[in-house]
C-alpha cells in the first residue's frame, strides 16, 4: 500500500509540474508575441491625436519586435518613425537644442522631424527624442 500511495503522489507531482511548465510556456509565447507587435492597443496613445504623419514620414505607437524593450517614453512620443523604408525606433529623451540637428523633414502639430548621423530626431519643443536605426536595438 505504502508503496503504491507513493507512487501515485509522484505522478501527481509530476502533472503539477506539467502543468505549471505548461503554463510558463504560454505566458512566455504571449510575452513574446506582444513584445513582437503581435499584441493589441487599447487605444490611441495621447500624442496621435494631435500629430498626424508628416509627409514620407509614418509615426508608429508601437515598436517592431525586440526593439520595443529600449522605448521609454511611448505615450508622450511615437515608439518608432518610418523614413524612406526604414524604421527607427526611439532610444534617447534630452533637452531640445535651440536649432533642430542636421536636416529638417517634416513638421506634424508643432513638432518638428530633422535627421543627421544616420538618425532622426523629434523636437516638441522642449524635449528631444532621438531615434535610432531598427537595425541598432
Amino acid at each position: 500500500m505504502l508503496g503504491s500511495r507513493g507512487a501515485r503522489g509522484g505522478a501527481a507531482t509530476g502533472d503539477r509540474r506539467r502543468s505549471l511548465t505548461a503554463a510558463a510556456v504560454a505566458a512566455l509565447l504571449a510575452v513574446i508575441a506582444t513584445s513582437c507587435g503581435g499584441g493589441s492597443s487599447a487605444g490611441d496613445e495621447p500624442w496621435r491625436a494631435g500629430h498626424p504623419d508628416p509627409s514620407g514620414l509614418t509615426f508608429d505607437q508601437q515598436a517592431p519586435g525586440l526593439c520595443a524593450f529600449p522605448v521609454q517614453y511611448p505615450a508622450e512620443a511615437p515608439a518608432a518613425i518610418e523614413y524612406r523604408g526604414a524604421g527607427y525606433v526611439q532610444r534617447v529623451k534630452t533637452a531640445a537644442p535651440a536649432v533642430p540637428p542636421g536636416m529638417v523633414i517634416g513638421h506634424s502639430g508643432g513638432w518638428t522631424v530633422s535627421t543627421a548621423s544616420g538618425g532622426l530626431y523629434l523636437l516638441t519643443g522642449a524635449v528631444m527624442y532621438q531615434y535610432r536605426s531598427e537595425a541598432n536595438c
